[in-house]
């Protein structure tokens, strides 16, 4: 068993509280990259073509509802994700891209390998500051006879 303790990013009600965050990193959006990359890196599911984040530029986190993570295919790159921050405005969810990934490979494998790596990052950020545990065991995906 492995415990994930998942970020604790919320809009700060109390002055502690945005210290907290401030100590882990975890108030500009290039610090809770650096942390998810060292995260991903720590359990062997870092991208290994490419993952970065999409501003480069220092900035405030912004409020989000939840995080979605995207998996495609991208020709002739391999398989990709993008990372979002979701936000409720005027009745309508509105995305805004946090994270880019790709990794080498096409095929069935790769794929599946990122939607493993869009899982741990989806449950980094809506986990809200939650202590989960994982199993050791992989998931096991059978045909239907």
């Amino acid at each position: 068993m492995r415990t994930i303790h998942t970020f604790d990013i919320e809009l700060w009600t109390e002055p502690e509280e945005k210290e907290r965050a401030k100590e882990q990193g975890l108030d500009t959006t290039q610090g809770v990259f650096e942390a998810l990359k060292a995260h991903l890196e720590e359990n062997g599911l870092l991208p290994d073509k490419s993952f970065e984040p999409w501003d480069k530029e220092p900035a405030p986190m912004p409020y989000f509802d939840y995080v979605r993570c995207n998996v495609d295919f991208s020709e002739p790159d391999g398989v990709c994700m993008s990372i979002e921050l979701v936000t409720l405005v005027n009745n309508e969810w509105e995305g805004r891209t946090f994270a880019i990934a790709d990794i080498s490979g096409s095929g069935a494998d790769d794929y599946l390998r990122m939607c493993r790596i869009a899982a741990e990052c989806s449950l980094m950020f809506n986990g809200r500051g939650q202590e989960m545990m994982l199993s050791e065991q992989e998931p096991v995906i059978a045909a239907v006879e």
